[in-house]
């Protein structure tokens, strides 16, 4: 199935390691009815059997008695015939050995059943079909990859029957609405309806699957992890975040998670094991095929359950026992929603009415009580001009903010934003502050801008914070520039995450937060830094621009050039370049893999970010060149152009260059503004130097955190104007 097909379907097959992997931590033992809602061409079906028994059979300890009772607990059932299929034969592939017995006996009977959605709910007459009689709640262990597959997409619609069975309610316990992703539904299905109750002579039925990492932090599978708190319905027993390493377990744009549950509510007493994947743990193939996985090598983290969620219902994945620690102290602070300026809106037939920005002293109960967080202004077909000289606003987007700064020109000027189909802010002109920030709503972290509310605005691709008069003075541009903010939003508040360590800045997640009064005291002290630290990121940002430049003067050959000019050489990249344009961000350029015949150089933390040459010293001139260039996003065109030192009097031009820019000393400094930014935050919001330096580390030595940097000043961002298209009716095609 190629891979457009692959994607309407939602179907991403799994690598044997990860099944694998699932299979042994769900905990089965012969005699345990296994099943695989979802199961494709039988990948986890095939692990469970080789655990179970398979292993046995290659060391001669089973025999086919024990293969066919084993094989007539293992269960599936797929929706695409030829998977179904497939599976079957995989399975019996596995007892060809028994040659005589089969002949004897015939092949036993695979519980696989096919052409039925595992989701609907039987009636009293599909109940009778091979999957019926698979639709109980008796299983062990409920195991496989779910296809992820949004309502919009999805060309099933579920009966009213099996609609009624999700949203109802149980045991005094909400639903969930069928309209969610397919995933979701089926772990609610499996839980549910296959995993078998605890009772008095048999443990609960657990499930092990990989599913998207929205899961944990989306608003639309929020009803689903409220299932999951202490008290409900169900239990997290394990979590590992394969955010990092998603280009090697699917081939596709999806940020994956492995979660193992436990169909019994949480417990005050119980841990949830987080481990977090890096490439540490992936073995590559030598002969090219798929990469194996050591995620039992991975350090385990028990945290305290009721840690693992957010205030606001999220599960936090990157949890170790340290982060869990600061988390505690830092959530009963305030939040950046109690410092958003109040304001009282009075609802008439249904409209915005009048609006005043103090408290109402009659009619309390007509006014309802509003905080100015918010999106930006959404225009959709029709951009409103100023008339007459009143509300003439400059209209930027989210890509036009850098911390600390706007850059670039409007997309709009002289515009009313109070007219736009979705003012937000804007149509309470009359009570706006004069002070206000914007954050981009797309962005490994918040960066905001200063900006005056009565003159400018922003599209829905920010979000605004406009700060209560008591909090006005406080520098926030300045103030989310601190790794302490940096290290809380990626830990703890982050939303809608995509890939390359992206993820969305709603008005919901920036008002997560931490807040203390006493940064208002600190403000003074803060805004005196700003010269400090602008220059500083400036510096550091012109620096590698200036050293690009000498490095740019000594006009070495390029590398395609020198490749162009040797037959003999080659070069390959990996197969997250295989998309035109797709540009990979440098962190730690380093080489991955070395033998006689060529050098593959890692260019960041996803295993597919590589390049590979036959040739040592060309790769080796290579890496110097990508080295200097840490932080920026490359593609294979702009790969193929750099200039490339490779004789020993070019290495010593290079080098000597570089030493004369020392960019390193002005990074130093850059870092050092940062840390006295640091400990004014730390000091406010009540951290220990400990804490601290605690944080300090993560942001500078962890796989991740350390990709996850502001835009400081003197970065400069793509502008790509008015996106078009949102509306059209396509828009889920494909």
């Amino acid at each position: 199935m190629d891979h457009a097909k692959r994607k309407e379907l939602g179907e991403f097959y799994t690598p044997p390691s990860v099944a694998r992997y699932i299979v042994r931590r769900v905990g089965i033992q012969p005699g345990d009815k296994v099943l695989d809602p979802a199961c494709g061409s039988g990948t986890f079906l095939i692990e469970a059997y080789r655990e179970l028994v398979g292993d046995d059979v290659d060391r001669g300890a089973a025999d086919f008695d024990d293969v066919t009772r084993v094989l007539s607990n293992l269960c599936g059932n797929d929706l695409n015939t030829f998977s179904a299929v497939l599976c079957q034969i995989q399975l019996l592939w596995h007892i060809l050995n028994f040659k005589t017995e089969i002949r004897q006996r015939g092949f036993p009977d695979l519980p696989i059943a096919t052409k039925v959605n595992s989701l609907v709910v039987p009636d009293h007459f599909s109940a009778l079909d091979r999957f019926g009689e698979l639709d109980v709640p008796e299983y062990r262990a409920v195991i496989g990859n779910p296809p992820y597959v949004r309502k919009e997409r999805s060309a099933q619609d579920l009966d009213a029957r099996t609609v009624s069975e999700f949203e109802r309610d149980r045991n005094g316990f909400t639903g969930v609405s069928s309209k969610l992703n397919a995933y979701a539904l089926f772990i609610y299905r499996a839980l549910n309806s296959w995993c078998r109750p605890a009772s008095d002579d048999q443990t609960p039925g657990r499930l092990g699957f990989i599913v998207p990492v929205s899961l944990f932090d989306s608003n639309e599978t929020g009803d689903l992890r409220r299932l999951f708190r202490i008290g409900a319905r169900w239990t997290i027993l394990e979590i590992i975040d394969l955010e990092l390493i998603y280009r090697r377990v699917f081939d596709a744009d999806v940020l994956p998670a492995i979660i193992i549950c436990e169909n019994r509510p949480a417990l005050d007493g119980d841990t949830v094991s987080i481990r977090i994947a890096t490439k540490e743990c992936v073995s590559e193939s030598q002969d090219g095929g798929l990469p194996e996985f050591g995620f039992g090598g991975l350090k385990e983290e028990l945290i305290p359950y009721a840690d693992i969620f957010s205030p606001d219902g999220r599960v936090l994945t990157r949890l170790t026992a340290a982060r869990a620690a600061l988390m505690r102290k830092l959530r009963p602070l305030a939040t950046f929603h109690d410092i958003a300026k109040p304001f009282w809106v009075k609802k008439s037939r249904g409209a915005t009415g009048k609006y005043r920005d103090t408290p109402p002293t009659v009619d309390q109960h007509k006014w309802e009580a509003r905080r100015m967080i918010s999106r930006g202004v959404v225009f959709r077909a029709t951009r409103p001009p100023a008339e007459g000289g009143a509300g003439k606003h400059d209209v930027y987007k989210g890509e036009n903010i850098i911390a600390g700064e706007l850059q670039g020109d409007p997309i709009l000027r002289s515009c009313d934003p109070s007219a736009a189909a979705s003012p937000y802010l804007w149509q309470y002109g009359a009570i706006l502050p004069e002070k206000a920030y914007a954050v981009a709503q797309v962005a490994h972290c918040p960066n905001a801008v200063q900006f005056n509310p009565t003159r400018t605005a922003f599209t829905d691709t920010a979000t605004i914070l406009m700060p209560a008069e008591h909090a006005k003075d406080v520098p926030f541009d300045l103030l989310l520039m601190s790794d302490i903010y940096v290290w809380f939003y990626a830990l703890g508040a982050r939303m809608g995450v995509l890939r390359t360590c992206r993820s969305h800045i709603y008005p919901t997640n920036l008002a997560l937060l931490p807040w203390s009064d006493d940064l208002i005291g600190s403000a003074g002290r803060i805004e005196d830094l700003r010269e400090r630290l602008v220059n500083a990121c400036r510096g550091a940002a012109d620096a590698t621009a200036a050293l690009l430049a000498a490095l740019d003067a000594l006009r070495f050959p390029t590398l395609k050039q020198r490749i162009r000019s040797d037959k003999a050489l080659r070069i390959g990249f990996g197969e997250n370049f295989d998309p035109t344009g797709y540009e990979a961000e440098l962190s730690a350029p380093h080489i991955a893999d070395e033998s006689p015949d060529s050098v593959r150089l890692g260019l960041s933390e996803d295993l597919l970010d590589w390049t590979e040459i036959n040739n040592k010293h060309l790769a080796q001139g290579l890496l110097r060149s990508l080295t200097v260039r840490e932080g920026l996003a490359l593609s294979k065109a702009a790969i193929l152009a750099l200039s490339v030192p490779v004789s020993a009097g070019e290495l010593v031009a290079w080098d000597r260059t570089v030493e004369a820019f020392s960019p390193k000393a002005i990074q130093d400094e850059m870092r050092h503004a940062l840390h006295e930014l640091n400990t004014l935050v730390a000091a406010a919001l009540n951290l220990s130097d400990e804490d601290l330096q605690s944080i300090e580390s993560d942001c500078y030595e962890d796989a991740f955190l350390k990709r996850i940097r502001p835009r400081y000043p003197g970065s400069v961002t793509r502008k790509q104007g008015f996106r078009t298209g949102l509306d059209a009716s396509s828009r889920y095609e494909s």
